[in-house]
């Protein structure tokens, strides 16, 4: 008796394989990751395309860059090892309506171990701290926001001060 050999497995899989039913709750969780997938891509879209803040590091080029398009500075005195400070970054500083109601400033991130001079000048003693200033280094009218706050709080705080530029 000749040997027959076997069909190929993977090539005949997608041929013979008839459709599954879900089960009414997976279903229910693809439904749910699709929409909150689509709520996240909508977010970034909205935001530009993209789901993070470009973060200037040279606050003097920021001052040219404020004078240019009248925007004010968002400070952002921060340090590798302060916890509250890497909390900000991972959960506030990249939310998507948080990344939208920073349109209207130009942030620039301080390392406060490595900017003596600007922890100084704008009289930061803890971290974070967020100080707003004009093109010339002049701080607004508006108070520094000190410690970590949510996404709601700060979004809050940033459209709190006199001057928007959104």
């Amino acid at each position: 008796m000749p040997v027959q050999s076997k069909p190929d497995v993977a090539a005949s899989v997608g041929a013979r394989c008839k459709p599954m039913r879900t089960p009414a709750k997976l279903s229910r969780i693809i439904c749910l990751v699709g929409i909150f997938g689509f709520a996240a891509a909508l977010g970034v879209h909205l935001a530009g395309g993209r789901s993070e803040l470009e973060w200037r590091r040279d606050f003097q080029a920021a001052q040219q860059e404020a004078a240019a398009s009248g925007k004010p500075i968002l400070l952002d005195f921060s340090a590798t090892w302060c916890g509250p400070c890497q909390r900000m970054k991972a959960e506030t500083l990249t939310d998507p309506a948080v990344v939208i109601a920073m349109r209207g400033y130009i942030p620039v991130a301080v390392n406060a171990d490595e900017s003596p001079d600007l922890v100084r000048k704008y009289g930061v003693d803890s971290i974070p701290a967020f100080v707003v200033v004009d093109s010339t280094g002049a701080r607004t009218a508006r108070p520094s926001e000190v410690g970590y706050t949510s996404p709601a709080d700060f979004i809050r705080w940033l459209r709190s001060g006199p001057q928007l530029h959104q």
